[in-house]
């Protein structure tokens, strides 16, 4: 059994204000067979009024809000402690559209290219980072494409990348 402590942060900066934004944040452990939640907190800012937390399809703990008033920034933490005990879990088989390789998971030249160009080191924290930085860079901002009145939004400029992508082409 092992007790995990973890802290996870995540800062959106928008270049003007924004208002009618809505959003749903996955960033919640599952509790399951082996790993139980002990606690959880969890803060945004702005304040959200009439928020939920809600479970997905997958038995995942989501929560969504809509932030009406303007604001430049949104921030949102989770922090808690879980128990993992690994001899309890039953891993069951990954549905098929989340198994290797599939047509829906294939990476795509363009995140094939992206990966080569990185230049990763083994470490996987560092090369995270490395990624996490790559993609921010790789983002522009565009106003108006979503919907979000009075401020910009992240837009992708070519090329959608989807994490099994991102992740298949990392593991080639």
């Amino acid at each position: 059994m092992t007790t995990l402590r973890f802290s996870y942060q995540t800062k959106v900066e928008f270049s003007g204000d924004v208002t009618n934004h809505a959003f749903l944040l996955r960033s919640f452990p599952i509790e399951e067979k082996g790993q139980k939640v002990l606690d959880l907190m969890h803060t945004n800012s702005p304040i959200v009024t009439g928020g939920q937390y809600l479970k997905d399809g997958f038995g995942n703990t989501v929560y969504t809000g809509r932030i009406d008033r303007g604001h430049d920034s949104f921030t949102y933490k989770v922090i808690g402690t879980v128990i993992r005990d690994d001899s309890k879990k039953s891993f069951e088989k990954p549905l098929p559209s989340y198994r290797y390789p599939s047509e829906l998971t294939k990476a795509s030249p363009e995140i094939i290219n992206f990966h080569k160009n990185l230049n990763l080191p083994s470490n996987h924290y560092e090369a995270a980072k490395i990624i996490s930085k790559a993609v921010y860079d790789y983002m522009i901002y565009e106003t108006g494409t979503t919907g979000i009145f009075n401020g910009d939004v992240l837009q992708r400029q070519s090329v959608y990348m989807e994490v099994t992508k991102l992740k298949e082409a990392l593991l080639a």
